[in-house]
Formats: C-alpha cells, structure tokens, sequence
C-alpha cells in the first residue's frame, strides 16, 4: 500500500467512526473473577514468554480496538512487565495516517491520564510508550473505561474506548 493511500485509508476510517461505525475490543476467552458478578467478559489478554526455559518470563496484557466491518487493527493498548526490571510500561500502537505532533493522549472515566509522544511509525502504525506509576496502576485498576484520543492527519478527533473490566486481574496475572 502507497503512502497516500494509507492516509486515505485513515481518513475512512476516521470518517466511518464519525459516522456511527463500530468498533469492537478483541475479547478474551475466559471470564475473570472481578468480572463474573456482572457476567460481563474481561477485554484484556494476557501472554508470557521466555527467551529459554531458565529465563525469566517477559509478560504483558493487551487489548485491541477492531473496525467491525473490516476487521481491521485501528487501536491496540499493551502493558507489559520486562522480566528484567518488572517495572510496567504502557505501550499505544496507533494508526498510520495519525497527525504525530498531537500526540496520544489517555484519560481513565474522563479523568486526564497521561499524553505520549509517538515514538516511530512502521508498517503497522505509529507508537508511543511510558513507564507506568503506582498511581496510574490504582487509576487503571479502579476505572471502568480508558479512552485514547488520537487526530488524523487532517486533525480531526478520533477517540477510541477501551474497557477496564477485568484489567486487575490480567495485571495480577503478569505480576
């Protein structure tokens, strides 16, 4: 795909979301125990691995935002805990055709979170991470939704909603 036409794809998709078109989160398998009083479905997936059988795991979470009618990647959201400082960072995978100087900016139940820089942009789209705080973790843990606002390249808003539920015990789970 040309360059242009990644930009235009941005743009519809952009447009789609304005439009009403949903977007859904990649849902995990299984329910987890802070979700199953409400019967609702953990978005949060959890993976570990090792680059041998001696070594420590290197462990994350992720959630991914997916246009419903393409199938298509157009947010991800990644925690991950290095095995070698076991200290969190929190990691955005954005979509190409991102307008950069703006920026990610995150807030938990519209309370303001955090704002990244991207960082780089490969094939798969445009990144910016942190190292998470104690207190991120606690706003993270007692929130309900994280919504990450990005603007495409013609600087239009797009905002896109990850759920919190059943983010404690994921995290527990890399812990």
């Amino acid at each position: 795909m040309q360059l242009p036409q990644i930009f235009t794809t941005l743009v519809a998709i952009g447009t789609l979301l304005l439009a009403g078109i949903t977007i859904s989160n990649s849902q995990a398998q299984t329910a987890s125990p802070d979700t199953q009083a409400t019967g609702a479905k953990s978005s949060w997936s959890v993976r570990c691995a090792a680059t041998s059988r001696e070594a420590a795991p290197d462990c994350s979470i992720e959630q991914r935002a997916v246009v419903t009618q393409t199938g298509r990647l157009l947010m991800q959201i990644t925690i991950r805990v290095p095995a070698e400082t076991l200290k969190p960072v929190l990691m955005i995978q954005g979509p190409l055709g991102t307008y950069l100087p703006a920026g990610v900016t995150l807030d938990v139940d519209s309370n303001k979170f955090q704002k990244l820089e991207f960082q780089t942009c490969e094939a798969n789209g445009c990144y910016a991470a942190s190292p998470l705080t104690s207190d991120q973790l606690k706003q993270l843990f007692n929130g309900q939704k994280l919504n990450i606002n990005v603007q495409s390249a013609n600087r239009q808003p797009l905002m896109v909603p990850m759920s919190l539920i059943g983010f404690t015990s994921a995290y527990e789970k890399i812990q």
